[in-house]
């Protein structure tokens, strides 16, 4: 110093706490995991808004038939898709069925099975019952259990619809063809 006086040297600085640490890797950890749910929920949108409308009237009857036999009475949209080739069902407040592109080469049997499905899967609301799954996932992401709860939700979902087809009135024989195809 000028003055021939030394300045003291700064304070150290304040030593991080073990639940100021857990807190950070919790909050880390759960951020991660929401934005992989934001990340594939844009994914499934881009597809959707990237989908042409199936304007085939065959179609657009079998839809029509299967909502009513399993009972869906809000609109679904059928929609062709180039981007893959599982169909999907889509979308909480507008649901949409994604077909894909070689679905017009499915013989009408398959092309039942798979509407049937997929409109089990907007009756249950499945789409929404799956993103609150994520959500719990990412809010209790180190508890093992709760990826098991997940993991059999997603399996059960799918059994509980494979068992709305068959119970429509399809050959479980045919249906399980149509599967493995």
């Amino acid at each position: 110093a000028p003055d021939g006086r030394s300045t003291p040297p700064p304070p150290p600085p304040p030593p991080l706490s073990w639940p100021a640490l857990i807190g950070a890797l919790y909050s880390a950890v759960a951020g991660v995991i929401l934005i992989v749910l934001f990340v594939h929920r844009a994914a499934v949108v881009g597809c959707v808004r990237r989908a042409t409308v199936v304007t085939d009237p065959a179609w657009d009857r079998l839809l029509a038939a299967c909502a009513n036999a399993i009972g869906v009475r809000s609109e679904v949209r059928l929609l062709r898709t180039r981007e893959g080739s599982m169909p999907m069902a889509a979308g909480i407040r507008r649901p949409s069925i994604l077909i894909p592109a070689i679905a017009g080469t499915w013989s009408d049997v398959r092309r039942r099975a798979v509407i049937l499905h997929e409109l089990a899967h907007i009756a249950r609301h499945d789409c929404l019952t799956q993103t609150l799954a994520f959500v719990s996932c990412a809010l209790y992401w180190f508890h093992p259990g709760v990826w098991w709860v997940a993991r059999r939700l997603r399996v059960e979902r799918e059994l509980a619809c494979d068992d709305r087809v068959i119970a429509a009135g399809t050959q479980p024989r045919e249906y399980v063809s149509h599967l493995l195809e």
